[in-house]
């Protein structure tokens, strides 16, 4: 255990030195966080608790409590940095990471690269993979095609039978969930050839090529928070793990978080 905190502790370190020489503003915040009882409504039970009167959370997502903080403090800073532990079932986690607000394209690819960058240059290893979906695109089919909210349903459950039944095996969206992951982005690419909504799918394609990481465009890779809204990626130095995840949220809100839950890059 002393070991793995440590390598936690080292790693962090040299995770946030480099955001500060990227001018993200370094931020620390409590764990236990005090929140309105009307707020305290829409979170998770097991992280909230009242004492005297007053509810409080246990951070469980960075993202909400930097949200929090912008909104209250400082408004016109757009580059956070962190580090610090969340409580997610009852277990607790350590996790780095950056948020930008109001970023644009070249930003947000900017960053993903650092942090490849610094995953390599600390595991002594390129990522494995990286599985990305953008939340926008199943949208595009759906107006393109006037698809009814049922086959939407069908679509989100991947059930290619009941889609076939409604639709047909000769569909577009068919044919596009029917495709092994990896030729999925081709057959997109072709449907919505030139339209700025895959800027970033294809910045972050070429931002790959040339490296061992293979890029893998899933319409199922749903995010485990409902404040995603466009990109959500996470990138694998093995088959199990994620050692990043990101992506964005709200107007132009972008973030990556780095797990160090296992004290280093494994």
């Amino acid at each position: 255990m002393t070991t793995s905190i440590l390598k936690r502790t080292v790693l962090a370190a040299k995770y946030l030195e480099m955001l500060a020489d990227a001018d993200y503003r370094l931020i620390d915040l409590n764990l236990i966080e005090p929140i309105d009882a009307k707020d305290a409504l829409g979170m998770n039970s097991e992280n909230t608790f009242e004492r005297g009167g007053r509810w409080y959370h246990l951070r469980s997502d960075w993202t909400r409590s930097l949200v929090a903080y912008s909104d209250a403090f400082d408004k016109a800073l757009s580059r956070y940095g962190y580090f610090g532990p969340v409580v997610r079932h009852k277990r607790t986690y350590y996790q780095a990471g950056m948020e930008l607000y109001q970023a644009e394209l070249p930003e947000m690819l900017a960053a993903i690269q650092m942090h490849l960058d610094f995953i390599q240059a600390e595991a002594g290893t390129n990522i494995q993979t990286i599985i990305v979906n953008d939340l926008r695109i199943l949208g595009k089919y759906q107006t393109k095609y006037d698809l009814s909210e049922e086959v939407m349903q069908v679509v989100a459950e991947k059930d290619l039978s009941s889609l076939a039944e409604l639709l047909g095996r000769e569909h577009a969206i068919y044919q596009l969930l029917a495709q092994p992951v990896k030729q999925q982005f081709a057959q997109i690419q072709a449907e919505f050839k030139g339209e700025a909504d895959l800027a970033f799918l294809e910045g972050l394609q070429a931002l790959l090529e040339g490296s061992q990481s293979k890029f893998l465009v899933d319409l199922s890779f749903t995010p485990p928070h409902s404040y995603y809204n466009g990109i959500y990626f996470q990138a694998f130095l093995t088959d199990y793990q994620p050692i990043l995840t990101g992506g964005q949220y709200g107007n132009q809100s972008f973030g990556i978080g780095i797990d160090l839950s296992q004290g280093g890059l494994s």
